[in-house]
């Protein structure tokens, strides 16, 4: 069953790629800025991570932004854990209405998991690695506010895990900021 929503989704997004509508008239003259900076909640981070993220391509049809976020998931509150985590992740930005984006994208997720038999013993750390996927919503706001929030299910790539995927859901605040690459494009262009 998962295998077949996952062939669905990406035949979707394939038709999405490959079949481009026309651009709405109210999207003509926004850009996307290039950096933005958020706090993200659940999601990729399992937990919360800070992240910054990059926008490296943009047209007409879609953007294509990149991310790198580290954060803390300790999800044992019995033993003294201290467990980290480092996103990251690719997204596709598909133009939506006014400043609404559809988004998609996949990544790893690097989790530390340090643990020990009390508060005075020595740290012991162990990786694991999670593959990621991403589909939600963006909302970039005139003056930089960003809101995300999306259904982000995981799983695990360790060696003995049942390699099931886990449903899980995130939502990010931040700010963006920088010139959108339609204005670069544009500058480029006058000269």
């Amino acid at each position: 069953m998962k295998t077949k929503t996952l062939i669905l989704m990406a035949a979707l997004i394939l038709t999405m790629l490959l079949c481009p509508g026309q651009e709405p008239d109210h999207l003509s003259d926004y850009k996307i800025p290039n950096n933005s900076i958020y706090l993200e909640i659940f999601g990729s981070s399992l937990l919360y991570s800070f992240n910054y993220e990059r926008n490296i391509f943009e047209n007409e049809n879609f953007g294509l932004s990149a991310r790198v976020g580290a954060g803390y998931a300790d999800l044992s509150f019995s033993q003294p854990e201290r467990d980290y985590v480092f996103p990251f992740t690719i997204s596709m930005l598909f133009p939506g209405y006014k400043r609404l984006y559809f988004e998609v994208g996949s990544g790893l997720t690097l989790k530390r998991d340090g643990k020990a038999e009390d508060e005075h013993a020595d740290w012991m750390y162990e990786s694991n690695w999670y593959f990621t996927t991403n589909l939600g919503l963006r909302y970039q706001g005139k003056k930089g506010f960003l809101f995300r929030a999306g259904y982000t299910p995981f799983l695990d790539l360790q060696k003995d895990s049942a390699r099931e995927w886990w449903n899980g859901f995130g939502i990010s605040l931040g700010f963006s900021f920088g010139n959108g690459f339609r204005d670069q494009h544009s500058q480029l262009r006058s000269y």
